[in-house]
């Protein structure tokens, strides 16, 4: 399901409304609680809701430059002193700290993303399996991109660069969390 939406939310903008409500009524429905799919759908539509385009860019790009994205939130600023993109040290050139820094954002920009989806199911489901399947989700971005740049499918109307290819393994990996979390929670399993 995931693989598809994701995509098309990549492609047109108000998919990530439609998303955003149908993961709510999923979770609602699978949990019996409405005000916790609600929830969720709140926490998809607000944390997909702002910019990665410059550390996504970056990474397919090989841009040496670091963007303005990220710096009203704290992201850019924890991802530097992260990284410490300014300090190129022993070995490592400032276009690798470009590339460490835009993985490292991505991926704290992926727990504002998935933090506040998946975080109200910690109520309902096992908060250790939430807890993973964030951290997952997080750290897979940027793996996702790797992927896509690794491999050269395509199909049409659908994939066609890196970029769509990155937004189709990316859903595949939230259809992996979400699948689990719901059978968990469901089977027992």
């Amino acid at each position: 399901m995931m693989m598809l939406f994701h995509r098309l939310r990549g492609s047109l903008g108000w998919m990530a409304k439609v998303v955003g409500v149908l993961l709510g009524l999923l979770f609602g429905f699978i949990t019996d609680n409405p005000y916790l799919g609600l929830a969720v759908a709140i926490g998809y539509i607000a944390g997909e809701s702002w910019g990665w385009g410059d550390w996504i860019g970056g990474l397919i790009d090989g841009r040496n430059f670091v963007g303005t994205e990220g710096r009203n939130n704290g992201i850019a600023w924890l991802a530097e002193k992260i990284v410490a993109l300014n300090y190129p040290t022993e070995g490592r050139s400032l276009a690798d700290n470009v590339r460490r820094y835009n993985i490292t954002a991505l991926i704290i920009r992926g727990v504002y993303w998935w933090a506040p989806t998946l975080g109200p199911l910690a109520w309902a489901l096992n908060p250790i399996e939430v807890t993973a399947g964030i951290v997952f989700l997080a750290l897979f971005w940027p793996v996702s991109i790797w992927l896509a740049q690794e491999t050269k499918f395509n199909a049409p109307y659908l994939v066609s660069d890196t970029w769509s290819r990155s937004e189709l393994i990316y859903g595949l990996a939230q259809d992996f969390v979400f699948s689990l979390l719901i059978a968990h929670y469901l089977l027992g399993v």
